[in-house]
């Protein structure tokens, strides 16, 4: 995300995980580690209504496996996911400040006046804060593990958070 993309990065920002994996390409990207971990799943595997989602076969994937070996803390790591619905919002605003940026990155060969130049710098400040205000409403479910189902495998509960900090309020 934008200037966003530090947020969980600095040890005050994690909350009381130890790591946060930000949109790990796989299961082999997640540390398998005594202490509590936050992975915050890619928007491709958002979820949605129901325990079928995208969101919670993914995190089911993760908690079997790191790598080619089965994981041994399944239950030190927990899940934050994307609304689906709320997704489109964001990339919405996404798209509005990658063009504002790009505007006022080539403000001098696209040749604006310094009102126009104003006005651009102004709408990519309106275009972030967009951003930083859609960013907490989209990624708004933690997906716990608990324990075992029926089947053997454990099971996810799904918790819908509110608020600023993804990793803070996750913790």
């Amino acid at each position: 995300f934008p200037s966003h993309d530090t947020e969980v990065s600095s040890p005050r920002n994690r909350g009381s995980f130890l790591k946060v994996h930000v949109f790990p390409a796989g299961p082999a990207d997640v540390t398998d580690e005594m202490e509590t971990s936050l992975v915050i799943l890619s928007p491709e595997n958002s979820h949605g209504k129901g325990d079928g989602s995208k969101a919670v076969a993914e995190a089911d994937r993760i908690l079997n496996k790191r790598g080619t070996q089965p994981r041994l803390n399944r239950n030190a790591l927990v899940f934050l996911a994307s609304d689906e619905a709320r997704w489109s919002d964001l990339e919405e605003a996404l798209r509005r400040y990658l063009a504002w940026k790009g505007i006022v990155q080539r403000s001098e060969e696209l040749s604006l006046d310094p009102f126009q130049e104003s006005q651009a710098k102004s709408q990519l400040d309106q275009a972030d804060k967009s951003v930083s205000a859609r960013i907490p409403e989209t990624f708004c479910h933690l997906l716990v593990p608990g324990q075992e189902d029926s089947k053997g495998g454990i099971s996810l509960r799904s918790i819908r958070l509110s608020g600023e900090g993804l990793a803070l309020r996750a913790s």
